[in-house]
């Protein structure tokens, strides 16, 4: 029978004529199976290394990341590009563009990603962090990496959960790392520093506790301080080779 509209169907009954045979309503836990249907894609997590890059002409930030499965990812090495106001725009913009060509020679970047251009009302503002970006995509597109851009809510939501998070809250975000299936829990924020330790007692003799969080903290603390010292050392020397 061809189908019909609604008004079809009420003249239909009233008239008593033949109705059209009800669709069938499958039951709770079925699945409907339609011809020609297209599974959907299932997605493969990323395997490698991302440099992500934050664009400024005076401090262009770099963080490598790394991906690997059964884990989470791990911050290989980070760097801020300092350029002091006393230089001139092409003289950071030339900083910016070997501070990127050393990582990506240093290390197996596998992409790049970036925030895309955000608003801005002053002209001249946005010419400038427009430069800046110009020089960090370049060293990565001479390299052939593939080179990916971001909203800026969604790195936004990503990392603290909302949109419209302020550079301040992002600072704050606070993420945990764990060790022996959860008897040891370390907080840090996303500048790397660290905020706090928990460590399960059982592990522990009780009057020990504190005193061994307290030198744990203290011992990251110094450990990250000395890292970044001679990650910066290096840093210099690949720079100015």
């Amino acid at each position: 029978m061809a189908r019909m509209n609604t008004r079809q169907l009420w003249a239909a009954k009233l008239s008593g004529k033949p109705m059209p045979a009800p669709k069938a309503i499958p039951r709770a836990g079925t699945s409907i199976v339609r011809p020609n249907a297209v599974a959907a894609p299932v997605r493969t997590p990323f395997i490698g290394q991302v440099l992500g890059i934050d664009p400024s002409l005076r401090g262009t930030g770099l963080a490598l990341l790394e991906f690997a499965a059964g884990r989470q990812p791990v911050m290989l090495s980070s760097k801020t590009v300092k350029v002091a106001p006393k230089h001139p725009m092409p003289y950071a913009l030339a900083e910016i563009h070997r501070a990127v060509t050393a990582f990506i020679e240093a290390f197996d970047v596998d992409h790049v990603a970036l925030e895309q251009t955000i608003y801005v009302q002053n002209f001249q503002t946005a010419q400038i962090l427009g430069a800046a970006r110009g020089a960090a995509i370049a060293a990565a597109a001479l390299h052939d990496l593939p080179i990916n851009e971001y909203p800026p809510t969604r790195v936004k939501q990503a990392v603290v959960g909302t949109g419209s998070a302020s550079k301040e809250q992002m600072a704050r975000t606070v993420v945990t790392g764990e060790a022996g299936a959860g008897l040891v829990k370390a907080r840090v924020t996303v500048k790397g520093e660290v905020t706090g330790l928990d460590i399960d007692p059982s592990i522990l003799v009780p009057t020990e506790k504190e005193v061994i969080e307290d030198l744990i903290v203290a011992a990251i603390k110094d450990a990250q301080g000395k890292g970044a010292s001679r990650q910066a050392e290096e840093m210099r020397k690949m720079t100015e080779a």
